[in-house]
């Protein structure tokens, strides 16, 4: 009889370990976005998965400066749209800013460097995604 709690809790265990281990895990999207996602080349389909995670927060999912966060932050972000910071600089620039934060340009010190936590790879295709959002026309309101 002892037996049994014993091997009835190292079943449970061996079934929680095989459920928990990290399994890659797959959002189905609307078809929509699915053809947005198209649109994209692979390196700003990438840069839209990294911005949405590091960025929309502050700069909001258009890049308009109204992310979650922003009303929290002084000075808020500015929009990317006739922005000469964003429109007006090169490639390399708009990756330097990226890679070394809002103090480096004289903006928000509020803006975190991200060239530790992101790749330089990662930071290219952060800025092809933003040339894209910054060339395509804004998104009407939900409703």
């Amino acid at each position: 009889m002892k037996r049994t709690p014993t091997l009835l809790a190292s079943v449970c265990v061996c079934l929680v370990t095989v459920g928990c281990r990290d399994q890659e895990r797959t959002v189905e999207q609307p078809h929509e976005q699915q053809a947005e996602h198209a649109a994209f080349t692979a390196q700003e389909a990438e840069g839209r998965r990294l911005y949405d995670f590091y960025c929309a927060l502050c700069h909001g999912a258009e890049g308009t400066g109204d992310g979650f966060n922003a009303w929290n932050l002084d000075p808020r972000p500015e929009p990317f749209k006739g922005n000469a910071l964003v429109e007006g600089v090169s490639d390399d620039d708009l990756a330097a800013v990226i890679r070394s934060g809002g103090r480096s340009v004289g903006k928000s010190v509020l803006m975190p460097p991200w060239g530790r936590t992101l790749t330089g790879p990662q930071i290219d295709a952060l800025v092809a995604y933003l040339r894209v959002l910054v060339a395509r026309p804004p998104e009407p309101p939900a409703q």
